[in-house]
């Protein structure tokens, strides 16, 4: 009975195992359930600022590279009016 290494192979003394590592990558997913806002005010103020700035800077950052730097600035332009639109209501 010999120990078994990383690659299936066995080996008696298990000198062959120590150096035998398998890297590996995993991504855990999390599901959560939340409840719906009945107001917009309500979801206003469960909303984290530094997620939301966040969110905003993937998005400008991905139309810039997709759309060039002047486009991504007017659209960013246009979130932040929309959103205050929407917060103001």
């Amino acid at each position: 009975g010999g120990r078994e290494n990383d690659s299936g192979e066995t080996s008696s003394n298990g000198a062959a195992a120590r150096g035998a590592y398998r890297v590996e990558r995993r991504l855990r997913v999390v599901t959560a359930q939340a409840r719906v806002a009945k107001k917009v005010s309500t979801l206003h103020d469960s909303c984290r600022a530094d997620v939301v700035a966040g969110l905003l800077a993937h998005k400008v950052i991905a139309a810039s590279r997709e759309e060039g730097a002047a486009e991504a600035r007017l659209l960013l332009r246009d979130w932040l009016a929309i959103l205050t639109a929407n917060y103001n209501e």
